[in-house]
């Protein structure tokens, strides 16, 4: 069985950053080193079985660097703590609820102290940890539907968070019962999809049990709010994240009913929601350099001239001019430090705005970054433009993809590495 499963790895292009199976030791989790036990898998998370008698895993309980208190697969207890723990642990409600029980309080406030003072989100948007997280279980939905396996019980209590030596780390585990790998693996791959009276539930299944989990994430713990049951259930509601453009694209196509529409996680890897501060400025910038050469998303920019849609405001006030949102000072320094000057009702005219800000940061004079608060370096201006036009870069995004997708010059925004 086990050379079964390493000849069957060694066939798999893996994309960078791929891990296939975890690896136990004595000692520390290590991500590169260790040796592969007999296992159940759940991808790169794996499962020790109950009758599985081994002093290295045995040892590992004891582990210094893990989190305590869980217990996993039945009986066996492992170190460790579940993404809905995490997401309570940081949600303010919950550590000042009254309502809370006081043991599960206790192993809260036991799980802050190993954790630390980690922050899931921030100003609505998810952190570094956060984002980190998502990308750890897309990487091994992605190994588990490549390998023709499905996981069929994706939700916040199967995600163990695991600490490691530098990082936290998202890990799957307890897939159903009927998708233990010994029985998938036979003469050939076992397929995504059955039949819908079978037991297996699709790849599709999981990528809308992945919006659901990305939902209660974002949103500190709530959920979707769906009309119907069983399998005419819809999402009827998504309002928690109407404020966040990006979420609620990645969230509203994997709870689409249309399967078309429904990505896979390769795809939702590319997606803005996972996007850090960098790659967002430079897409806008690219975008910004690039859209005189594609007429067509050049006209659909220029046809924006409602800056509603962008959301473009003032401290919470909608504006009908772009440099509105921004102090006199700074408008008053890039005006004179361009030829042409810049028309403040076209969209077009704030990337060019954006990228020349972007681009030119280090040169600027103190007393011009001194006027844009919460701006220390160049990579911080992703957040001072996302809060004045919350909506620009999903409108920018929606026209790039619908004409740009496939041109090499905009490749690396919705496919190849992640």
């Amino acid at each position: 069985m086990e050379r079964t499963l390493t000849s069957l790895i060694e066939k798999i292009a893996k994309p960078p950053g791929f891990e296939f199976w975890k690896l136990f030791r004595s000692k520390r989790v290590d991500e590169s080193q260790g040796s592969i036990k007999k296992v159940s898998v759940s991808s790169s998370c794996v499962k020790p079985l109950c009758n599985l008698e081994d002093g290295n895993y045995k040892e590992s309980i004891n582990d210094p660097y893990l989190p305590p208190v869980m217990n996993w697969y039945d009986h066996d207890p492992v170190q460790g703590c579940n993404l809905e723990d995490v997401v309570k642990l940081c949600s303010e409600s919950q550590s000042v609820s009254v309502n809370v029980n006081k043991s599960h309080l206790d192993h809260l406030v036991i799980l802050k102290r190993v954790l630390g003072d980690i922050e899931l989100t921030k100003q609505g948007r998810p952190t570094c940890v956060s984002v980190k997280f998502m990308k750890d279980i897309l990487f091994q939905l992605a190994e588990l539907h490549a390998l023709g396996i499905t996981h069929g019980d994706l939700k916040p209590q199967n995600v163990f968070i695991i600490k490691g030596v530098r990082h936290l780390y998202a890990k799957l585990s307890d897939m159903s019962p009927n998708k233990r790998l010994p029985e998938m693996l036979t003469s050939s791959l076992a397929p995504l999809c059955c039949d819908n009276d079978g037991p297996q539930k699709s790849a599709d299944e999981d990528m809308y049990s992945l919006g659901c989990l990305l939902f209660f994430c974002i949103t500190g713990g709530e959920h979707p709010i769906f009309d119907g049951d069983g399998q005419n259930k819809v999402v009827q509601n998504l309002s928690l994240v109407e404020d966040f453009p990006e979420a609620h694209h990645a969230i509203s196509l994997l709870l689409s009913p249309n399967l078309e529409l429904r990505p896979n996680a390769f795809e939702v890897l590319h997606f803005p929601l996972l996007w850090k501060s960098k790659k967002r400025l430079s897409f806008l910038c690219d975008t910004s350099d690039l859209m005189g050469n594609y007429p067509h998303l050049l006209n659909e920019l220029e046809a924006i001239i409602d800056l509603k849609v962008i959301g473009a405001n003032c401290e919470g006030k909608p504006v009908i001019r772009w440099d509105l949102t921004m102090p006199e000072g700074i408008i008053n320094y890039m005006q004179n430090d361009t030829k042409s000057g810049y028309n403040y009702r076209k969209v077009s005219e704030l990337l060019r705005f954006i990228r020349n800000m972007w681009t030119h940061y280090i040169p600027l004079p103190e007393n011009v970054k001194s006027l844009m608060m919460g701006v220390s370096q160049s990579n911080d201006l992703d957040g001072y433009f996302t809060s004045r036009f919350p909506k620009l870069l999903m409108e920018v995004y929606k026209l790039v993809l619908k004409h740009c997708e496939e041109e090499e010059s905009f490749e690396g925004y919705f496919k190849g590495s992640v």
